[in-house]
């Protein structure tokens, strides 16, 4: 695993979390704004 740099966020995030599969990871930061990636690439979807 490689450490990924992901632009969505305005503020810091608080919840960080994989899908079961571990292909999808889900964002949320104290903007209040939810986000899905693809944990191989760091595309957000």
């Amino acid at each position: 695993m490689r450490p990924l740099f992901l632009m969505g966020h305005a503020r810091p995030l608080t919840w960080v979390t994989f899908n079961r599969d571990g292909d999808l990871l889900f964002t949320c930061g104290k903007d209040a704004r939810l986000a899905v990636w693809f944990s191989e690439n760091g595309e957000r979807i």
